[in-house]
């Protein structure tokens, strides 16, 4: 699935928003331009009307706003996989949103499950997650990384969550093999800087050996987590 891939009965720019929602599966408009350098306002009137023809199903976030996502028509008719039918819970939107913003303000894209599993095979295995992953072009070779989305937990529990998806990791050989060369990190993204700091506090009591773990600030998901 890409962008060069026909869909029929929509334009070239309608089928560019539908596969960008397959990809962050939730999407703001602000934010998905701000990634694309478009315009807001264009990606919301493309958005409604993709909407009323059945593509994208309106939400709205617990701040009020209105976010889009896939229908059941558009994950059957793009071939994606059935865990794309299941109904996302509200933590799911959030992180979605949070992974959104993150790659907007890095300027870098989520990976797709099937991009991941193109690249590492043995990854493409019932049960493995590989969902929220994007490539650090920052680090030389480039580093896969995971984006941990903080939906309001301690930062004590933030680091267990990054030490447990670590130890699962290391048990994947392709993973393993990607820690020991220093290609493999983990992002942990937060609020606020207050609860960055609190991260990090916890995080230098701990040792990740061959795992680059940063925390990131993205300030758009505290009114998601707060309402």
């Amino acid at each position: 699935m890409s962008h060069d891939d026909f869909i029929p009965g929509l334009t070239s720019g309608q089928a560019v928003l539908v596969y960008d929602v397959a990809r962050y599966r939730t999407i703001k408009a602000g934010l998905l331009a701000s990634l694309r350098g478009a315009s807001p306002e264009a990606i919301e009137k493309a958005s409604k009307r993709l909407k009323n023809r059945g593509w994208l199903y309106q939400l709205t976030l617990p701040n009020r706003e209105p976010a889009y996502m896939l229908t059941r028509q558009a994950v059957l008719a793009l071939g994606l996989s059935r865990k794309a039918l299941k109904a996302m819970g509200r933590g799911a939107i959030v992180a979605n949103i949070a992974m959104l913003a993150f790659c907007a303000a890095k300027k870098v894209a989520r990976l797709t499950p099937d991009e991941v599993k193109a690249a590492y095979p043995e990854l493409d295995h019932p049960g493995r997650q590989v969902g929220n992953y994007f490539s650090d072009q920052e680090a030389n070779p480039p580093r896969l990384t995971w984006m941990l989305v903080d939906g309001g937990s301690a930062a004590a529990i933030l680091v267990r969550k990054a030490g447990r998806l670590v130890t699962k990791a290391f048990r994947i050989p392709c993973l393993q093999q990607l820690m020991l060369a220093g290609q493999y990190g983990i992002t942990i993204i937060v609020p606020n800087e207050r609860k960055k700091w609190l991260v990090e506090r916890v995080l230098s009591q701990r040792y990740f050996p061959n795992v680059t773990i940063s925390v990131e600030v993205v300030p758009e998901i505290e009114p998601l987590l707060l309402s």
